[in-house]
């Protein structure tokens, strides 16, 4: 149900969108009126409260691809039904108005004192507000149609349920809640909830993911089942929620600052002009909760580089002179006042380094996905003073080009040409079960014909000669064996190993492993491995 309002505006004036409030029918409207159940209401309120009630699911449920309920109603009969409480809602006693499933109906509109008490309506419509908050418990009505259940409405993680009938509410309505729920979506700067502890507050996200995405009205019901079958991860999926898309542009949208351009601005119905997030000042490092965003003021620190490093996320970097970098993993740029290479920085190693200019004072936005991110911002008085264990020149003379990166970051399953694997599907890495996942570059799976018995292999090659300890560790009988890298694992499973999916990872920056799992052999594995980088580093 949608929380109180501190200050509900019952007096009419706004003009609202047509589909919104759309004539219902006489036939429709007698039928309503004659049906209203509850406390007794002038004949002019429960005419306008049908009226509102059959515009509002006739364009809701269209908008959302689902059949519209049934517009014609009798108690206990699967259309809506609309009754005047005597009390107040015992569980939100400060709520106008909530959606209820009884008998056959999934859409009983309940509307307590706090609003029909004060209800005044002007020119047959309800005034801006109470039309607001019974579009949302609309919104909760086409919820349940799909979930079949009022329990599932309350289990269900308030994100989901309040979150996306607010969005939906307000986007029906066309204009924003008194007051709005933009700025806790902003605020507080750090640390920023996750999205899965929101409720109203989502807002931000779903319009977010709208603004990257496209319009979530043709994927919402789908979400809603997708909830029901996969939990929280499936709806935010369905949504594309989870793309690589939303998360790199999470972070800047919170600065909403509309001279900077997207990603560094935020987008939606009903969104307060100004509003932002006000950032921390003086954060090098630290974490974020899974699902979250944060803007860091001007890092300090002393020397001419800065290398950020984000695990987890991304990080993105902006100045006031319009200097920008997005989608950082790990980023070196270069802050000297007095000067910054012209193109490249040089390492002890002859390898050379890019290093962009951005100013002495920026503005650092970094983001997670399904997993807590971890980042941390350093300063060096040259590239050879960055420690070799993070080091950009310290690559193992890779051959790969940053254009095949990126290509590759695109197709991953391109590498599992020639046949290698027949039934190679691209996925995003945040879809996977595998918990180092990187939320960057590329992830292709593919289904054995056989069960995955005691014989499962499990090998690794990395691309960047950094072994993949975490992950052979967790099987008996684990050892080294020779491969592309530094070091290649490879471990034999006892018993049968359930849940475990094959799949190629492929590394396309420090923190990524080319892995191949599902071989017949360590030597079949590794070979594979070899191919797949051979390409990467042809292209």
């Amino acid at each position: 149900m949608l929380a109180a309002l501190a200050s509900l505006i019952l007096a009419a004036g706004l003009i609202l969108t047509p589909a919104s409030r759309a004539a219902p029918t006489a036939a429709q409207l007698a039928n309503c009126t004659a049906n209203v159940t509850g406390v007794a209401q002038p004949a002019a309120v429960k005419r306008v409260f049908c009226s509102e009630m059959v515009a509002g699911l006739s364009s809701i449920g269209a908008r959302l691809g689902l059949p519209v309920i049934p517009l014609t109603s009798t108690p206990g009969a699967d259309g809506f039904q609309i009754e005047f409480d005597s009390s107040a809602d015992p569980a939100e006693p400060t709520a106008e108005a909530g959606a209820e499933f009884r008998g056959a109906s999934p859409c009983l509109m309940v509307v307590f004192p706090r609003m029909w008490k004060s209800l005044k309506p002007a020119g047959g419509r309800l005034a801006a507000m109470a039309h607001l908050i019974l579009l949302h418990e609309i919104v909760h009505c086409y919820q349940g149609v799909v979930w079949g259940s009022e329990e599932i409405d309350k289990t269900a993680p308030r994100f989901i349920a309040e979150g996306s009938a607010e969005y939906l509410g307000v986007e029906a309505a066309g204009y924003g809640d008194t007051p709005s729920w933009w700025p806790p979506w902003f605020n507080p700067a750090s640390p920023q909830p996750s999205l899965l502890t929101r409720s109203y507050d989502a807002i931000g996200w779903y319009a977010l993911v709208a603004q990257v995405e496209g319009s979530l009205w043709p994927r919402m019901a789908g979400a809603w089942r997708s909830f029901l079958t996969g939990g929280a991860s499936a709806f935010i999926h369905a949504l594309g929620g989870d793309s690589k898309g939303v998360e790199t542009a999470w972070g800047p949208s919170l600065a909403n600052n509309p001279g900077w351009g997207s990603p560094w601005v935020s987008r939606g119905v009903g969104l307060p002009h100004g509003a932002h997030s006000a950032g921390v000042f003086g954060r090098v490092g630290g974490e974020l909760p899974a699902w979250s965003g944060e803007l860091d003021q001007d890092p300090p620190g002393s020397g001419r580089l800065v290398l950020v490093r984000v695990s987890g996320g991304y990080g993105a970097v902006h100045d006031a002179s319009g200097h920008k970098l997005t989608g950082i993993v790990d980023q070196l740029f270069c802050t000297d006042p007095r000067g910054c290479p012209v193109k490249d920085e040089t390492c002890h190693n002859g390898t050379s380094i890019t290093v962009p200019r951005v100013d002495g004072k920026y503005l650092l936005a970094v983001s997670s996905g399904a997993t807590e991110a971890h980042f941390s911002v350093g300063r060096y008085s040259n590239v050879n003073s960055i420690p070799a264990d993070i080091s950009p020149c310290e690559n193992g003379g890779s051959p790969i080009a940053k254009s095949a990166l990126t290509r590759f970051a695109e197709d991953p399953c391109e590498l599992l040409s020639n046949g290698d694997w027949d039934t190679a599907t691209g996925i995003e890495p945040a879809e996977s079960n595998v918990a180092l996942a990187s939320p960057q570059g590329g992830l292709c799976e593919w289904q054995l014909s056989e069960p995955v018995e005691t014989d499962f292999l499990l090998g690794q090659a990395a691309i960047q000669e950094r072994p993949w300890l975490e992950l052979a560790g967790g099987y008996q009988g684990a050892q080294a064996v020779g491969g592309l890298g530094e070091q290649a694992f490879c471990a034999t499973g006892h018993g049968p190993v359930q849940g475990l999916v094959p799949a190629l990872y492929i590394e396309l920056n420090s923190d990524w492993y080319l892995g191949v799992s599902g071989g017949s052999s360590c030597a079949a594995v590794t070979l594979l491995g070899q191919r797949a980088y051979a390409r990467v580093a042809a292209a």
